[in-house]
């Protein structure tokens, strides 16, 4: 598996539930994807986290692609409704924010993290309304369907909890030192991940669009990133940078870059 800091292209795999073949670069997706006038790009949040985490994205991309970040109930402008607790409300919730801006052109889904997790099972739950998209993006997470050590449990003790988000490069010291912000804070993200907890799935479903995996060092320090290609049923690329579980914030060219060659 490579990335676009090493060679500048992507590894792309051809595979199903029974395994996947090394296929080179990315002259494939020339025949794979459809090419469009327009396409929408659902951006899916991790926990605690808001559409404007997207927002630096949208300089960097196609103009032919429009950014549509979702903000979750009870997060960025959303903060006075209440949180979502389990991963069927969240699939509701995401849904009915798509309802608003629309299927009328052909879109994506890009998932952060948690925001990965529920662009999984989204999927799945689109599929079966009639709707699939032409791209899935997870990013910054292993499966579902493999357990990830490195999300701290919600039932933690708040110090312990804190310490473990820090250790993902997502907390400032200025926010770990501002007592309001911390109790604002915290059940946010006690609600996201209890609901990450409870949807681990026990094996893998096929996804039959294009998938592409992006991911950091600290992501794989598992070596578990590669289990997504375990749900391929169609194309998936691998593309791995150095840096924490953060790395987008330092990296959104190169991102975009994916995005726009597998896209477009």
């Amino acid at each position: 598996m490579i990335g676009p800091k090493d060679t500048g292209v992507g590894t792309s795999i051809t595979a199903n539930n029974e395994g996947g073949t090394l296929v080179p670069e990315y002259p494939l997706y020339a025949e794979e994807v459809q090419r469009v006038e327009k396409i929408r790009l659902f951006c899916l949040p991790y926990a605690g986290g808001s559409s404007l985490f997207y927002t630096d994205l949208k300089a960097y991309l196609n103009p032919s692609i429009e950014l549509c970040p979702i903000d979750l109930a009870g997060h960025g402008m959303r903060m006075g409704e209440g949180l979502n607790t389990t991963m069927d409300q969240a699939l509701n919730d995401v849904f009915g924010q798509m309802e608003k801006v629309g299927f009328d052109q052909p879109f994506a889904l890009l998932g952060y993290s948690m925001g990965a997790s529920i662009a999984y099972y989204l999927y799945f739950y689109l599929k079966e309304r009639g709707q699939v998209p032409q791209h899935v993006y997870f990013m910054a997470n292993t499966p579902p369907y493999v357990p990830d050590d490195d999300v701290p449990a919600s039932d933690l003790p708040d110090d312990e909890f804190l310490d473990q988000l820090a250790a993902l490069g997502g907390l400032s010291q200025e926010v770990l030192e501002c007592k309001e912000l911390v109790d604002l804070f915290l059940p946010i993200m006690r609600a996201d991940v209890r609901l990450e907890e409870g949807s681990l799935a026990s094996d893998p479903s096929t996804i039959d669009c294009n998938m592409s995996v992006i991911y950091s060092t600290q992501d794989d320090e598992g070596g578990q990133v590669e289990q997504w290609k375990r749900c391929a049923g169609r194309l998936c690329d691998f593309h791995r940078f150095e840096g924490t579980h953060f790395f987008m914030l330092d990296h959104y060219p190169e991102v975009a870059e994916i995005i726009n060659r597998t896209l477009h």
